[in-house]
């Protein structure tokens, strides 16, 4: 007696391609999710990157600057010193 029905499964080649196409999509996406994650940590490491210069750059220009140590005199202010002369001839003892 032969069955109309096949007994064992045999795949169509519709179903292959299916097949085929759906695991190479899944590919693509597992492809796509790493380059996603490298572009982004690529970012973060470089915005890191950036935010450490400028903070140095700000603290530098804040806390390193040597010109503020110095005393600031203004132009319009005149300084005069006095010269004391050693003198020890004159004697006030008598």
């Amino acid at each position: 007696m032969s069955s109309r029905y096949r007994l064992s499964t045999v795949g169509t080649a519709k179903r292959e391609r299916q097949k085929a196409n759906k695991a190479r999509r899944e590919q693509e996406a597992v492809r796509e999710q790493a380059k996603k994650r490298t572009l982004r940590l690529s970012l973060l490491i470089g915005g890191a990157i950036i935010a450490v210069f400028v903070i140095v750059a700000v603290a530098g220009r804040f806390f390193l600057d040597s010109d503020d140590d110095d005393p600031v005199v203004p132009d319009d202010v005149v300084v005069t010193t006095e010269v004391l002369s050693d003198d020890t001839t004159e004697s006030d003892d008598g």
